[in-house]
């Protein structure tokens, strides 16, 4: 697979995993996040693009890394 399809196939499957976990994390306007909430929306988003840019990171293992993060919010 050429290296430009791999990474919009990636920018849309974690653009999508990142609408999932912000739905599931709720709304809140920025003022109303806490600073553990903000740090942990900033880090979901740095290993997002992470695993976006960087094409030799494993798909499942970044997903893995949203997923926890998510957990350890929840």
């Amino acid at each position: 697979m050429p290296l430009w399809l791999n990474v919009v196939s990636r920018v849309i499957l974690f653009m999508i995993v990142l609408f999932f976990i912000t739905k599931l994390l709720g709304k809140k306007q920025l003022s109303q996040l806490s600073f553990f909430e903000y740090v942990t929306g900033i880090t979901i988003g740095g290993i997002a693009a992470v695993v976006i840019l960087e094409v030799k990171h494993s798909i499942i293992i970044g997903g893995l890394a949203i997923l926890i993060m998510a957990a350890i919010h929840i």
